[in-house]
């Protein structure tokens, strides 16, 4: 019952990681896309972008794979605290 109580809860950690991940570069490439002032000293704002994409893209596989092999989800509840 541990066992499965802790195993459970790294994987629900895990998940919230790669979700914030997730969220986190997607904002970016909001603030980016919507402010340009906000882009700053980042010169070259293409490949600033294409760096979040590919942050974002590699979280989202992890969830998927998450997902897909080991069918955790994080309640709703649990949504709205983070």
């Amino acid at each position: 019952m541990v066992d499965e109580k802790v195993s459970l809860s790294i994987l629900k950690s895990l998940m919230s990681r790669f979700q914030a991940q997730k969220d986190g570069a997607l904002a970016t490439i909001m603030v980016y896309l919507r402010n340009p002032a906000g882009v700053g000293d980042h010169s070259n704002i293409i490949e600033e972008i294409d760096k979040l994409c590919a942050v974002a893209a590699e979280a989202d596989e992890k969830l998927a794979l998450l997902n897909d092999n080991f069918k955790v989800r994080i309640a709703p509840e649990e949504e709205t605290d983070r």
